[in-house]
């Protein structure tokens, strides 16, 4: 039973953080994007970004400016400065890794029983979920926990599975319930 409730909630983590990670993934693109079209660009369509304090100048891929080619420049006022840009590049990159950590997760939870995995990697599992969970993932999964409970236990879907209501006549009806379905039978 604690094996189940464990499984359970593990799997249920798995489709938040999973839904959290996409949508934080999605909002990353979107800022970097924002990034690029707001960038000062060169007449050869490259890109280019000033520092913080204004003193460097790079490249979209990177490589520094020279003094003179900087002074070239038509800078664009209100640009994203280097800084920016490279933070925003990467929490897109840690979104990326996070990603990969839930999609590990769910490949060794795949028929997963009580007889092929202990309660003890479960745990493991749960616990590497929980660390270095990048802030925007984090928020996102808050969110929406916030708006919707947890679900219920494995205990507490199992005795809504087993309901069974019936009455001796012979038009009584059965009450089956499933965990997402409800069906009225014949007794």
């Amino acid at each position: 039973m604690v094996w189940n409730e464990t499984f359970d909630r593990i799997t249920h983590q798995l489709d938040v953080l999973d839904e959290a990670n996409r949508l934080a993934l999605q909002e990353a693109d979107d800022d970097l994007r924002r990034i690029e079209e707001e960038a000062t660009t060169l007449p050869d369509g490259r890109r280019v970004y000033l520092s913080r304090d204004g003193k460097h100048a790079y490249y979209e891929d990177g490589t520094l400016m020279s003094e003179e080619d900087k002074a070239a420049v038509q800078w664009r006022p209100n640009a994203a400065d280097w800084e920016t840009r490279q933070e925003a590049i990467r929490q897109r990159e840690e979104i990326e890794r996070y990603q990969q950590r839930i999609e590990a997760a769910r490949q060794r939870l795949q028929g997963a029983k009580p007889g092929t995995m202990s309660q003890e990697e479960l745990e493991k599992i749960e616990e590497d979920l929980q660390r270095d969970v990048p802030d925007s993932v984090r928020r996102k999964r808050d969110k929406m926990l916030a708006d919707e409970p947890e679900p219920p236990s494995h205990a507490a879907r199992q005795a809504r599975m087993d309901v069974d209501v019936s009455a001796s006549d012979r038009n009584a009806i059965q009450v089956v319930n499933t965990p997402k379905l409800s069906i009225l039978t014949p007794a």
